[in-house]
């Protein structure tokens, strides 16, 4: 969780008004936790998140439930898809919640070889995010 913060505390020197969290794996938990901490620590809230094969681990320290944010993309092989739609399920209203799901796919970062158009989907999202 440090690393997101001390990242956090380099865009906020740059006057940055937000920034974009993109986690793989275990990675997701440390986005979560700073999406969560980031209002009442005085950080750039993220205006958006990218997921690449979060699980039950990415709520080691705080729940779905608890993010205040708009715009998250999950993307998952279809072995891990239980627990993406799952997380989905439990955002709370009014957040705008896209999962992708790729069949096949490999865990985190490896999506980027099993299934190359992550990259794509993962841009297009992110350009459609205000």
């Amino acid at each position: 969780m440090l690393d997101a913060y001390a990242a956090a505390a380099v865009f906020e020197e740059q006057s940055a008004e937000s920034i974009t969290l993109i986690a793989a794996s275990n990675g997701t938990t440390t986005a979560m936790d700073h999406a969560v901490e980031a209002q009442a620590a005085g950080w750039p809230a993220p205006r958006a998140m990218v997921w690449m094969s979060p699980g039950s681990y990415t709520e080691s320290q705080h729940r779905v439930a608890e993010l205040g944010m708009a715009d998250v993309l999950e993307c998952f092989p279809t072995s891990a898809a239980r627990w993406s739609t799952q997380a989905a399920g439990k955002a709370p209203e009014g957040e705008s919640w896209t999962l992708h799901e790729y069949d096949p796919g490999s865990h985190g970062t490896g999506l980027f070889a099993s299934a190359p158009e992550v990259a794509d989907d993962i841009v297009e999202r992110l350009a459609a995010v205000p």
